[in-house]
């Protein structure tokens, strides 16, 4: 239910920044205050991730789509995966 409920809550989040509608970004941003640290995806999804982009960045011209994979990981999750 959390996981569910910080997919819904992201997405509203972002389009209310993007179309300056403060008070629904901040009351989104309250809601998921205590969802930072749920993951929307399961951990294999990121293991996969994380073995693909260290398997790309091995290949010299697949460097850039290696580092842009990575970095679609949360920090805490990639930390614990190394």
């Amino acid at each position: 239910m959390r996981r569910l409920k910080k997919a819904f809550l992201l997405p509203i989040r972002k389009v209310s920044y993007a179309l300056n509608l403060l008070k629904i970004y901040y009351w989104a941003d309250r809601q998921l205050s205590d969802l930072w640290r749920v993951t929307v995806l399961p951990m294999v999804y990121y293991h996969g991730l994380y073995h693909m982009s260290m398997w790309l960045s091995d290949h010299g011209a697949c460097r850039r789509l290696a580092d842009r994979v990575i970095h679609t990981i949360p920090y805490y999750i990639r930390f614990e995966i190394s």
